[in-house]
């Protein structure tokens, strides 16, 4: 069976890989040259589909961040296996196409393309100085392709749009799926792939028509359009009928039988297109009696009874296996196919043979599996490897060498290394740091200082060995600043293996000298002076440290240490070694990420797009749906903020959403789905923190503090004095692997009382069987009548979260940030929950942690001391302190403080 990635990779260096590595695609495209605006799916889509048919295609990217799918899941060795898939056989070079010289590089590029293909909202182009009309006066020959979502005219021209939105307005979500349930999203981005289909067909098109006319046209195609033009017999139906058509599952609506059927053990299609083939299909079912029944005599007739003919198949078909049954209607001729999961089609002899798997050499991350260009044509090749997507700016020293050699590449740029695609999200450095650094480095260079040599030349380890090693022994600022700039963009240029690499070198060169470490300890302990506790506590501390300090005077330092503890958090089960450099690196983020270098801004619908767009892809809790979505959460009744750093001006650190409504949430789906208020005041006096959303997997671990909350509180108190109560409304994550897990003693944390009458309503042997009984019942029916299952979970919940029976208190990651952050457990709700995700997490449940800002430093002391977590009267009522035997030590040792503190007594 084909997989992502051959187990065996390649063992070749990535200088020999190169040498080896495939050759363009030869077609009918050849000598077309395409500048490639897109990015994420429906251009690079129409990209690829061009380069397949042999174009160049020159993609032009964002500098530092590239192609937004770069940072797209899943990943295979940190670079994004969506990405290359999508991008296979193209050319990368990063642009700012608002500043002045990548403008004039972007202008030789546009002189010697033929295609310019971009997917921006319309106006973006016009914008940016590129517009259809400006460029068609300048550019005469260039053909000019946008794939947007409502195209360039028309009352919805300027909205944004995703797959799913054109899918649902396009009207194809309302005929997919199954008679009386919820529409259905088509499996595959069919909004997005269909309009990249289209954009290729226009662009061929449109070169057909220059080589006949000479004149370049445009070609403007919307994702709405797209689904529109393929809603097939719905449209002619309605036209012809006034009947408009609905899901009907895995049957044509007017073609029967051809729908999908079960087998003894599976599923599979049969599709019998006329009179003939429905006589050879019921002998070969061996259902003579159907055959001659004047109900199915014509395809009309069957396709009104199709409920009774499908009964009749159906029961024939349960008696053999899919196999049986395709070889027998093969046979006889009827069409018919099984209906694969998608390892089953990769596998399949004939997508195999039409040469449907293909492969490209990616010296990253190996040899990737994708799916092949189903255009076969004649008298062209059809490799089965293919060149892979390329890494961002990877080609930029050659595309400009080609430009104009002398006037646009300098050495500095032709030996730029290449950025790793894995690195694809890290913030662009500000241009005035650069010309910095510059500076800098021509006033080393004309003076007595020299950079350190061999520091361009040799492996990427032995240049990054170089350069660290200087790094380390350079005392001036200067040299140090320049040093620092040169190693930061080398390991932002390093491939996943490489990165890798660096790594190990950290854990091993510069890891603390246990000899230095005894020889201080042995002084510190025959004269326990200050100046030996100084030696002693610099030998402890790993040379890396300062290391890290070092690199991060460089304009990306930051930024850049951090995507590489998030590529090193990844490591860390294969490599436990690297450990230590984890906690380095965590050490040193928590003094650089200090709560007091942090700050919060309010986001709207003003705030700059790509925030927004971050908001989207980093919201965590509850995913956001597209801009509508977004424009939702942003409403008059809602509020979010977010915390950066300075370091990361671009990046936030965490998003934080807010509702503000009238009384303590319990449920999120009138929250998150509410329809949007009119104009007027806000009358609410309750802030509900429904979603904070950590957006930097580099910093996990790394406390930013332990009064965000409040913060966001008081500056909501300053905008809505009349503002009461501030709330959460909380996942609790870990809630059902911890009833789930065999370590945990269900029989310890239910009353006697609800324990007997579970086992007495399941007959189960255990608690915990009878509560698993009542669980899967529940989630059969939707929770509504689990009134046992209901308290169980309330009180497993409340000791949950406080942490009953755990020596470390709450177990829950969720509880701790709030509980550090001064808040109480106010109260467990039940059904709060009810997506799949909620479900199967927590079984539906989700927590208010209550901030009331008067407390909020003594319940944080309290916390951080290991005193009694603080809980509401009704949370204590659930604990049942009175019952319980094994407190936790979070609630354990001074027992009379705990009950006053949460109000209950004994």
């Amino acid at each position: 069976m084909p997989k992502a990635v051959a187990e065996n990779a390649d063992p070749r260096s990535d200088s020999q890989q190169q040498v080896l590595r495939p050759q363009p695609i030869v077609g009918p495209l050849s000598g077309i040259t395409v500048v490639d605006l897109t990015r994420v799916l429906a251009g690079p889509y129409c990209t690829m589909v061009l380069a397949d048919l042999g174009a160049r295609v020159i993609k032009v990217e964002q500098p530092g961040t590239g192609d937004d799918s770069r940072a797209y899941g899943p990943f295979l060795k940190g670079a994004s296996a969506y990405f290359s898939s999508l991008n296979r056989g193209k050319e990368s070079i990063a642009l700012d196409l608002k500043s002045k010289q990548d403008r004039a590089v972007f202008d030789q590029l546009l002189a010697r393309a033929d295609v310019v293909v971009e997917n921006y909202r319309p106006g973006t182009m016009e914008k940016l100085g590129y517009g259809w009309d400006k460029l068609h006066a300048s550019h005469p020959r260039l053909i000019y392709a946008a794939a947007s979502g409502f195209g360039h005219s028309g009352p919805y021209s300027k909205r944004a749009a995703y797959d799913m939105v054109v899918q649902a307005m396009g009207g194809i979500m309302s005929i997919t799926g199954h008679p009386g349930q919820p529409p259905v999203r088509v499996g595959s981005s069919i909004g997005d792939i269909t309009a990249g289909l289209f954009t290729a067909i226009g662009v061929n098109a449109a070169l057909l028509h220059r080589a006949v006319s000479g004149e370049a046209i445009k070609v403007d195609v919307a994702m709405l359009d797209c689904q529109v033009a393929i809603l097939e017999n719905a449209i002619s139906r309605y036209a012809a009928t006034g009947e408009i058509a609905g899901p009907i599952g895995a049957r044509h609506p007017s073609i029967t039988p051809f729908a999908g059927f079960e087998a003894a053990d599976g599923y599979m299609v049969i599709a019998a297109g006329n009179d003939q083939l429905f006589l050879k299909l019921c002998e070969a079912l061996a259902l003579p009696d159907v055959s001659k029944d004047n109900r199915y005599a014509t395809n009309a007739l069957r396709t009104d009874n199709w409920q009774l003919l499908f009964g009749e198949i159906g029961r024939a078909l349960k008696t053999r296996k899919v196999a049986d049954w395709l070889t027998m209607l093969d046979r006889v001729g009827v069409p018919c196919g099984p209906i694969n999961t998608i390892d089953k089609v990769l596998d399949d002899p004939q997508v195999v043979a039409r040469n449907m798997v293909v492969t490209a050499e990616d010296p990253a991350i190996g040899p990737l599996v994708m799916a092949g260009n189903p255009i076969k044509l004649s008298g062209f090749a059809d490799p089965s490897t293919r060149v892979p997507a390329p890494r961002l700016d990877q080609d930029r020293a050659a595309i400009l060498a080609e430009i104009k050699p002398t006037a646009l590449v300098p050495v500095s740029v032709q030996t730029t290394p290449v950025i790793a695609p894995a690195m694809s999200t890290w913030s662009n450095a500000p241009r005035s740091a650069l010309q910095f650094i510059e500076q800098l480095r021509l006033a080393i260079v004309g003076g007595s200082s020299q950079l350190p040599k061999g520091a361009d030349r040799g492996s990427f380890i032995e240049r990054a060995r170089v350069h660290a090693d200087a790094l380390m022994s350079e005392r001036g600022e200067v040299l140090g600043t320049v040093i620092s700039h040169d190693l930061v963009r080398l390991v932002r240029s390093a491939t996943s293996s490489e990165r890798l690499e660096f790594l190990s070198m950290l854990s091993k060169r510069f890891a603390p000298d246990p000899k230095a470490i005894s020889v201080a300890a042995d002084r510190w302990r025959l004269e326990p002076s200050e100046a030996n506790r100084a030696s002693l506590a610099a030998a402890v501390e790993a040379p890396r440290q300062e290391l890290f300090r070092r690199m991060n005077m460089a304009p990306e330092g930051t930024a850049t240490l951090v995507k590489l503890r998030e590529y090193l958090a990844v490591q860390l089960d294969a490599n436990p070694a690297l450990h230590p450099v984890d906690a380095d690196l965590k050490h040193l983020f928590g003094s650089w990420f200090n709560r007091g270098f942090l700050e919060l801004k309010r986001i709207d619908w003003n705030t700059p797009a790509a925030i927004l767009e971050k908001l989207i892809a980093y919201e965590a809790v509850h995913a956001i749906d597209g801009w509508d979505d977004l424009r939702r959460r942003l409403a008059s009744d809602r509020r979010c903020f977010a915390f950066f750093h300075p370091a990361l001006p671009d990046d936030p650190l965490v998003f934080i959403e807010v509702a503000l409504v009238n009384q303590l949430s319990d449920r999120i789906e009138p929250i998150i789905r509410a329809p949007a208020p009119g104009d007027g005041d806000i009358k609410a006096n309750t802030a509900v923190f429904y979603s904070i959303s950590n957006c930097q997997p580099g910093l996990r671990g790394v406390s930013f503090g332990n009064f965000l909350i409040k913060q966001v509180a008081a500056d909501l108190m300053h905008e809505l004095p009349q503002l009461k109560t501030f709330s959460t409304l909380s996942p609790m994550p870990g809630f059902r692997a911890w009833i789930e897990s065999p370590e945990t003693d269900i029989e310890f944390h239910l009353s006697r009382e609800i324990a007997a009458r579970i086992l007495d309503s399941t007959k189960a042997m255990t608690p915990r069987e009878g509560l698993a009984q009542l669980a899967r019942k529940a989630e059969a029916d939707g929770y509504g009548q689990a009134g046992l299952l209901r308290e169980a979970y309330l009180r497993l919940g409340a000791r949950y979260l406080a942490g009953v029976g755990s020596v470390r208190g709450p177990r829950d990651a969720v509880a701790r940030f709030h509980l550090g952050n001064g808040a109480r457990i106010e109260r467990v709700n039940w059904m709060a929950d009810l997506s799949r995700k909620g479900i199967r997490e927590a079984h539906g449940l989700m927590v208010n942690y209550l901030y009331d800002l008067a407390s909020i430093e003594a319940n944080h002391e309290a916390f951080a001391n290991r005193r009694p977590v603080a809980v509401s009267k009704a949370v204590a009522e659930l604990i049942d302190l009175v019952e319980t035997t094994g407190l936790s030590r979070s609630l354990m040792g001074q027992v009379d403080a705990a009950i006053n503190l949460i109000g209950r007594k004994p």
